[in-house]
């Protein structure tokens, strides 16, 4: 009777769940909730870790689950009680690869700016993350201005070496 008492214990979901905010471009993927009490929500990918299911390989089991994706290493952007949130970019996928569980009926890509700015159903903390890592994005892409000026400085440096060789 323990062995299967500490089965059950192990292949059952835990409290705590990681989701994801998963870029694909400039947008992000939404799964549509099919089930009560959130049916029409947008949802983020991931879900329940298993007890003893490490946070990353539990959101990458569960985002392969709900949209056959394999996300690679995402960044911790924050938590919400038992929520853990991550942030991540997948370089554009097929979109005909993208296969649903039967948790989801559908799926969006819609930049932060159109999530808010519509009129879709979305749990708050879900919005202030995706917020938040839009956020991260945006500072960890470099500025044009900034290229622009490391290319000139770039191009001087370049000449400047040639001619103490020339």
């Amino acid at each position: 009777m323990k062995r299967w008492h500490k089965y059950l214990k192990e292949n059952k979901d835990s409290k705590y769940v990681a989701k994801v905010v998963l870029f694909i471009g400039s947008k992000i993927l939404f799964l549509v909730s099919a089930a009560r009490p959130f049916k029409g929500n947008l949802d983020l990918p991931g879900g329940h870790l298993k007890h003893g299911e490490d946070l990353i390989n539990g959101l990458r089991r569960e985002t392969k689950e709900e949209t056959n994706l394999d996300i690679g290493d995402p960044a911790k952007i924050g938590q919400e009680d038992n929520i853990v949130f991550y942030y991540g970019n997948i370089a554009s996928p097929k979109l005909k690869n993208i296969k649903l569980s039967d948790e989801h009926s559908d799926f969006k890509l819609l930049t932060p700016k159109e999530v808010q700015e519509g009129n879709y159903p979305i749990t708050p903390s879900f919005l202030k993350m995706i917020l938040r890592a839009n956020d991260l994005k945006n500072k960890n892409q470099p500025d044009s201005i900034d290229l622009i000026q490391s290319t000139i400085f770039f191009s001087i440096l370049l000449l400047l070496v040639k001619g103490l060789y020339s």
